[in-house]
């Protein structure tokens, strides 16, 4: 790329386009279209894939991990194609991308948890960290029965295989342990409540559905 200020630029356009890109709520959409019904007036009032699931069920779940994974993957592809050797920028549209799908502009500002949308942040950066965190994901999901676990066990797990990485090899970029610290430290934010519930035993379970007819 050209000059710093060239690449300064960019980076800023990169970084509001992978917010304005993850601020797209899909689930909110898809609720609204396909069912006539806002997702966040049911369970936990999350746009994700997982209150998705719980009201909707599990093609609508599908399509929403769909829409919210090809909002992670663009928005972090685009910025490894315009600036293919600045991992930096790579984590931060990244994390501009979370942000957007926690705090979406086109949702006022009411929207998931951003684990989805950070997991296939990974993905784009680091396919074999993706794959391993993936597998123990749905394993713990899997024996637990709480998606919110799994997405707690992911926040502790993603930033140590990193940190491995880049004892392996010290060119490995630095800013994707950078990524994982930070994506961990903010799920574990916007999981506060959950964790509450899980030691109150009051936790939603995998596959429990929410009921939708007594509300709006």
């Amino acid at each position: 790329m050209g000059s710093e200020t060239d690449v300064l630029i960019t980076a800023i356009g990169l970084t509001v386009v992978a917010y304005l890109c993850g601020s797209v709520p899909s689930g909110l959409w898809y609720g609204l279209i396909i069912h006539g019904k806002d997702v966040r007036d049911f369970g936990s009032r999350k746009t994700g894939a997982t209150n998705v699931l719980r009201v909707f069920g599990k093609a609508a779940a599908f399509a929403v991990i769909a829409l919210d994974a090809s909002k992670a993957i663009t928005s972090v592809g685009l910025a490894r194609y315009v600036l293919p050797d600045d991992a930096w920028v790579h984590v931060l549209a990244a994390l501009a991308a979370v942000v957007g799908h926690t705090w979406p502009v086109f949702a006022r500002f009411r929207g998931g948890r951003g684990v989805l949308v950070a997991a296939f942040s990974i993905l784009v950066m680091d396919p074999e960290v993706f794959l391993v965190a993936l597998t123990i994901f749905i394993a713990v999901a899997w024996w637990s029965k709480y998606v919110s676990l799994a997405s707690l066990v992911s926040a502790i797990d993603v930033p140590t295989m990193f940190a491995l990485r880049l004892f392996e090899n010290p060119d490995y970029p630095l800013a994707y342990l950078a990524f994982g610290l930070v994506a961990g430290f903010f799920v574990i934010a916007t999981h506060r409540d959950n964790i509450g519930r899980i030691r109150a035993g009051r936790e939603a379970k995998l596959g429990e559905r929410v009921p939708t007819t007594s509300q709006g």
